[in-house]
């Protein structure tokens, strides 16, 4: 990660949206949770003091400005008793995966799980439709039962896939806890900025710019 952050420091002209983690599920040897926790913390650190110093994070903003603007802008209504999609893309509306059969699949990171239509009759509502019932059921069964951080955690469809190619509420927790990590730092970060300035808290996520 050091040698990754070093490298698009050194090239500015880069402009990077994203750098995603690996894929944790069907891993034979399991990431060391001290060790990731630690990273985690050295990177917040280096994070906050760029803000008080009143410098661009740079590369650092990829890993938390995303979930930051998310606490920041957070809906303080009531909780609706029934969770949907919010943080999952429709199926078949903006990607496909495509294999080499011609079989639509909802997207990359998902492989050859619930295929939605092919290339010779295109998009099958009824397998769409069954897909969303699916995912909403399983995240109504696993987030609702009092989790702390299901207002501010979005998981999509393939974040519920299992290791036996198909999607359920197992598959759904072994995500729970790395999400629930990532969030308290993010917290973290929030209520140390908001402590120091609220101003200066209010200055820095004025200038967080997605697409």
């Amino acid at each position: 990660m050091d040698s990754i952050i070093g490298f698009f420091k050194r090239n500015p002209q880069y402009n990077v949206s994203r750098i995603s983690g690996i894929e944790t599920k069907g891993l034979t040897k399991k990431l060391e949770s001290d060790e990731k926790i630690k990273e985690t913390f050295s990177l917040a650190s280096d994070y906050i003091d760029s803000i008080f110093l009143e410098k661009d994070p740079n590369i650092l903003r990829v890993f938390f400005d995303r979930e930051l603007k998310k606490i920041a802008s957070r809906d303080l209504n009531i909780m609706p008793k029934r969770l949907m999609l919010n943080g999952a893309c429709y199926p078949g509306n903006k990607k496909l995966f495509v294999d080499t059969g011609g079989t639509f699949y909802i997207c990359e990171r998902f492989g050859k799980r619930l295929p939605i239509g092919d290339v010779f009759n295109g998009l099958r509502e009824d397998s769409i439709m069954k897909s969303i019932e699916d995912f909403t059921l399983i995240r109504n069964n696993v987030c609702t039962g009092g989790c702390w951080a299901q207002r501010l955690c979005t998981p999509c469809i393939q974040s519920s896939k299992d290791s036996a190619q198909e999607i359920s509420e197992e598959g759904l927790e072994q995500l729970c806890i790395s999400n629930q990590a990532q969030l308290l730092t993010s917290i973290a970060i929030y209520a140390i900025l908001a402590n120091k300035s609220t101003t200066m808290l209010k200055n820095y996520l004025s200038s967080l710019k997605f697409k």
